[in-house]
């Protein structure tokens, strides 16, 4: 369909649509002989959504991540929902301070009084960038979508699934909770594309696990053998492993195998064949580790991530973690 069409289907104008373009929120095939564009329901469809989330006044490099990697709409929201809350509660201390300043002031002040009830009524700072240090109130839920977003169902929650989903946010609101510190530590370090590269892997790989049956699993468990021995000749999957085992590896293994597991696996009907498999899979490659075939394997990752490895840890899933490195770092 020619352009004009599409402003009539959409609401936008032909500029909105050329800067959409040029912004690679959509790629509509070009017409050779006349250089047009020629759009089609796939176009239509992006370009609509990126309608309703400007509305939202989302910026354009999320809008181009929820079109490229939809896994990662409900964190980039959330993470949009929190600043704006951010930003209310700044606007009214703002207007609370002005209100205190009209109300006191004078019929026919001077500078000397306007500094004065300026002073007094504690006018806020401009909202300055979040630290990644500081842990602030809805960053609990926004770590819970990081984690858990891939195991939650694609269509509409039922009522019980959203009573349990805000049960969990509850449970989790801890500002102390060590966990959920450091994954908001370790957010801060990636890049808005790397974010995109991890949401996606895990969303489409837990998918994958949970699918497996017996045959599945030893071909899964061959696999992570071969992973593990040409990573572990590789200094940069060394060093990347070390440089974000504290800060997520370890602890999102630490939120997975905890007591929430139990409200995840009402929440998503997959969960539990996801949790079955996993455990099972890495307890077979735990065990395998202990013989005389495996000895050599688990003595080079022992030496190699000496410090940065606990085998015990959470029915051994961080051998599972080991295998998903390089998708952090890409």
């Amino acid at each position: 369909m020619k352009i004009q069409e599409v402003c009539n289907k959409t609401g936008l104008t032909k500029r909105n649509i050329h800067f959409y373009i040029k912004e690679k929120l959509l790629t509509p095939k070009m017409n050779e002989e006349n250089g047009y564009y020629n759009f089609d329901d796939e176009d239509c469809r992006r370009l609509l959504i990126v309608r309703e989330l400007r509305k939202a006044g989302l910026p354009i490099p999320t809008i181009r991540s929820v079109l490229n990697a939809p896994a990662v709409t409900g964190y980039y929201l959330r993470l949009h929902v929190n600043q704006l809350k951010k930003e209310i509660w700044h606007q009214q201390q703002i207007v609370d301070s002005m209100e205190y300043i009209l109300e006191s002031l004078p019929v026919n002040p001077n500078l000397e009084n306007v500094l004065e009830l300026s002073e007094a009524a504690r006018l806020p700072e401009p909202l300055a960038s979040e630290k990644a240090g500081v842990y602030e109130t809805g960053d609990h839920n926004l770590i819970n979508q990081f984690v858990w977003m891939g195991f939650l169902p694609e269509e509409e929650f039922t009522e019980y699934q959203q009573y349990l989903w805000n049960k969990l946010n509850r449970i989790t609101s801890d500002p102390d909770n060590l966990n959920y510190r450091k994954i908001k530590l370790f957010l801060a370090t990636l890049s808005r594309e790397q974010i995109d590269t991890l949401l996606t892997y895990r969303h489409q790989h837990e998918r994958q696990i949970a699918a497996f049956d017996e045959e599945g699993r030893i071909g899964y468990i061959e696999t992570m053998k071969k992973t593990l021995e040409d990573s572990l000749g590789n200094d940069g999957w060394i060093e990347a492993w070390k440089k974000n085992y504290e800060d997520y590896y370890y602890p999102v293994s630490d939120i997975y195998d905890s007591y929430i597991q139990e409200l995840i696996a009402e929440i998503s009907p997959w969960f539990s064949s996801y949790l079955y498999n996993i455990h099972t899979i890495c307890g077979r490659f735990y065990n395998w580790l202990h013989t005389e075939e495996g000895k050599p394997l688990l003595t080079k990752l022992t030496c190699k991530l000496e410090g940065y490895l606990n085998l015990e840890h959470c029915h051994h899933c961080e051998l599972e973690a080991l295998c998903s490195v390089r998708f952090i770092e890409q």
